[in-house]
């Protein structure tokens, strides 16, 4: 058990000239940028939405959201579980869009589990 976690170890912190085959070096390729960032934006509605809580510490985001973008325009879908005013656990989505360009939440809108639609921006 130990042989195998020190294998394992030398694997992950060897240095790339013992991995490749030839002598060229390995260069860092930059990532062009095309339209918003989908982690930097569900970050973004998720902090808009948890500062809208009346419980900001029970906020729950799902593990899994839906991301579109059109153009310069990202829209976030991701139901989340929050503790309302009367310390009874909801499940919700919120529904964001973000306008790149501009650098800001254009809408926000919260749909509770009851079909109610609450507009916070």
């Amino acid at each position: 058990m130990i042989v195998i976690g020190v294998g394992a170890a030398s694997f992950l912190f060897s240095s790339p000239s013992e991995t490749t085959d030839n002598d060229a070096p390995i260069e860092a390729v930059p990532a062009e940028r095309s339209g918003p960032n989908e982690i930097d934006v569900v970050s973004v509605c998720d902090l808009a939405v948890k500062s809208t809580l009346v419980s900001e510490s029970s906020f729950e985001p799902a593990w899994r959201w839906q991301f579109a973008v059109n153009g310069n325009t990202a829209t976030v879908r991701r139901k989340f579980e929050a503790t309302n005013g009367f310390g009874a656990k909801i499940t919700a989505t919120y529904h964001c869009e973000w306008n790149d360009t501009q650098r800001r939440i254009t809408a926000l809108r919260v749909l509770d589990s009851l079909g109610q639609e609450s507009v916070l921006r």
